[in-house]
């Protein structure tokens, strides 16, 4: 099978998890523009993504849902990229993280204010031969 290695933004040889979402000129700049040049730095250091997942789940609940909608987005764009489509700008990119965590910090907070009902019925098992008095109506 013939694959091909090279990164389909930046057309460099060899192209990897590393290189694809650390080290590309392009994702180098969207990591910037969130001022996280640090934090890029240190995941670049580690040799397993298990180990960068555990990192980023680490962090404050906000940076860690934009770093993973960024990553996630990126690997998008970089389909995209791999099908011949023209890929977003980092401003497009960094204003679509915002939206999509926005949108879903919004979600999980109507999820923790939706008051919950206590169930005061517990489950209790059909009257007997109730399966078999529904069978033979719609059979019959």
């Amino acid at each position: 099978m013939n694959v091909d290695l090279k990164c389909p933004v930046c057309n460099r040889v060899d192209e990897d998890g590393g290189h694809y979402f650390f080290k590309c000129k392009p994702v180098k700049e969207l990591w910037r523009s969130f001022e996280w040049e640090n934090i890029r730095q240190e995941l670049v250091t580690y040799q397993s993504p298990r180990h960068v997942l555990q990192e980023i789940f680490k962090m404050e609940d906000k940076v860690c849902s934009k770093i993973c909608t960024m990553l996630w987005l990126w690997w998008f764009e970089r389909n995209k990229a791999h099908s011949g489509e023209r890929i977003r700008g980092c401003n497009e990119i960094q204003a679509s993280i915002e939206i999509h965590c926005k949108e879903f910090e919004e979600e999980w907070n109507k999820k923790e204010k939706t008051p919950k009902l206590p169930c005061s019925d517990k489950w209790k098992p059909p009257p007997p031969n109730v399966l078999l008095k529904i069978l033979t109506k719609v059979d019959g």
